[in-house]
């Protein structure tokens, strides 16, 4: 009897995080695509300005090539005394959104060595979840059947301020060249092909 309007709660939420952040990129490139003509104008003239002077800047090259030099030397230091961290999977805690019954019965046998893990079928299901758990990775299945794809999932995840930086991995049985990029440059930190395997 109460299911259902919890459902709605759920998916209005939903509906309104996505509104906003739709709203925000469309502002946001508008303010970038601004910003950048203003940047090109000064860019040109003070170019223009050198060019017709005959003035070669030999002062702006040789602070490029000092500052190469100086953050050469800081990675090497940085490197030299960086330790490898080992994580172990038993310590982690996993959300995997997929609605594939026979890819979450995959992931729950390959990786039960997470301290937790939660499997939904969509992301009305997980959004209750993320309100409660402070999960440690997560994975979407890009094509999820619901109101909410993959994207839409990692949009309103990352509104939430425990997610900001939290590992969302994508996940998809149906691979096409490019892909990967493609949803790395959305926000994605990694992307896999189904099945998922420990190895």
């Amino acid at each position: 009897i109460t299911e259902k309007p919890i459902v709605e709660e759920t998916e209005n939420k939903i509906d309104s995080i996505l509104e906003d952040v739709n709203e925000d990129e469309i502002e946001n490139e508008g303010e970038l695509e601004d910003n950048e003509e203003i940047y090109s104008e000064e860019i040109y003239d003070e170019g223009h300005s050198q060019i017709a002077n005959g003035e070669v800047d030999k002062k702006i090259v040789e602070d490029i090539e000092e500052e190469e030099e100086i953050i050469t030397e800081e990675i090497a230091s940085l490197e030299s005394e960086k330790e490898v961290e080992t994580v172990k999977i038993s310590d982690l805690s996993c959300l995997f959104i997929d609605d594939s019954v026979d890819a979450q019965l995959l992931f729950k046998a390959q990786m039960h060595d997470f301290r937790v893990l939660k499997i939904c079928s969509n992301l009305t299901e997980a959004i209750p979840l993320i309100e409660k758990v402070n999960f440690d990775v997560i994975f979407v299945d890009i094509n999820l059947n619901d109101s909410y794809n993959g994207l839409d999932a990692l949009k309103i995840i990352r509104q939430f301020k425990s997610y900001k930086t939290t590992p969302i991995i994508s996940v998809t049985a149906y691979p096409f060249e490019g892909d990967r990029e493609k949803f790395l440059s959305f926000g994605f930190t990694d992307y896999f092909v189904k099945p998922l395997l420990k190895e």
